[in-house]
């Protein structure tokens, strides 16, 4: 069977932890060449050398330190597919755009990680009053005024800056298009689960489960529902998005990827503890959960469903997969200490594992080897 991406070249900028890992293998798995763009911080996964055969090559460069340098690689490895795992705000975008100057010429795609924070930093009084049975859609976002900015920022102000900077992001991109062709693809994810978690929130609900402690289960969102997506989910959209033989149908657009579930966070809590064979999990009604990013409700995904003939993994499955990752104490190891190290530096999830080379992992280039 002939693979996907077989002679494609595709940068992913990050691309060592979770979601990123899993981008890469899929890349990988359809015979792309995959060059990593990131600060060199974390142990290239052996999964990664496995299917290497002289495919991957990573390029040190912190974006956000070294701007004009990040431009300069992007400049020469150009033309070139590029998953962006790592703007969080407009200026990063503005390096992309000049940087891949090149790409509009041979078709390349430029596709940029977003989230359902967006909703966060989006005027309230308008999505409130949307009827959307199936969660919010790609073009609910709204900006807020003055004064709706203000009350966005006092209900929760981590999560609305956070979204203000993807908002802005995907606002930039669209005006790049329209004015100068750039060719991109925002994927919006929620919260996501899955093997090589270097997070630790789905790791702490189950430990939470497995030592019957009592778990916060209230959820103040919009519906009282929400949105979850398996990490090698996102991959799978990331390949349909750089695969598909019709531009048309993924340029300059916006897709949700997510389950098809929607839940409130007592109804996933129930879900892992049956997973985990766990019949009376000890659930507490009238606390509010410190698990979920958004309050704004879940999201829909039948957009990407219906254009790119997308199947989500279902929420069983995921969760299976999930709770049996964590039942190995490396992995457990793994995600606690990738967890610590991300909340004691930028949002940017930096890594606790040492950079210096080994037999199992590429070796850095500066970017004049580029």
């Amino acid at each position: 069977m002939s693979k996907k991406l077989a002679g494609r070249k595709v940068a992913v900028i990050g691309g060592t932890q979770f979601i990123g890992r899993a981008i890469v293998e899929i890349l990988l798995e359809e015979g792309a060449s995959v060059i990593l763009i990131n600060r060199c911080k974390t142990k290239l996964p052996s999964s990664f050398v496995q299917n290497d055969t002289g495919r991957v090559k990573v390029l040190r460069c912190d974006r956000f330190r070294q701007r004009q340098r990040f431009r300069e690689i992007l400049k020469r490895i150009s033309p070139v597919d590029v998953v962006d795992m790592l703007a969080f705000n407009k200026s990063a975008i503005e390096d992309v755009v000049y940087g891949l100057k090149e790409n509009r010429k041979y078709g390349c795609r430029y596709v940029f990680i977003s989230t359902d924070s967006v909703f966060m930093a989006s005027a309230r009084e308008e999505i409130s009053l949307q009827s959307r049975p199936h969660g919010l859609k790609e073009a609910d976002t709204v900006l807020p005024t003055r004064e709706q900015r203000k009350m966005l920022r006092k209900r929760n102000r981590y999560q609305y800056n956070y979204g203000k900077g993807k908002f802005d992001c995907e606002e930039f991109l669209l005006s790049e298009h329209n004015k100068n062709g750039f060719i991109f693809t925002t994927l919006r994810l929620p919260d996501v689960m899955g093997p090589n978690d270097n997070i630790g929130s789905f790791l702490e609900l189950q430990i939470r489960l497995l030592k019957g402690k009592r778990i916060k289960a209230k959820t103040s969102s919009q519906n009282n529902t929400i949105s979850l997506v398996y990490a090698p989910d996102v991959a799978k959209a990331v390949l349909s998005i750089l695969a598909v033989n019709d531009g048309f149908l993924v340029d300059s657009e916006t897709f949700h990827v997510s389950m098809d579930e929607k839940m409130s966070f007592a109804e996933l809590t129930l879900a892992m503890a049956k997973t985990l064979s766990i019949s009376k999990p000890n659930l507490d009604m009238n606390k509010e959960n410190d698990l979920v990013t958004v309050d704004c409700g879940a999201i829909d995904n039948s957009k990407i469903k219906t254009v790119l003939d997308f199947k989500p993994t279902t929420l069983h499955e995921a969760l299976k997969a999930t709770c049996e990752w964590y039942q190995n104490p490396e992995n457990v190891k793994h995600t606690e200490e990738l967890a610590e190290s991300s909340s004691s530096t930028s949002s940017s999830s930096s890594s606790s594992s040492s950079s210096s080379s080994s037999s199992s992992s590429s070796s850095c280039s500066s970017d004049s080897d580029t």
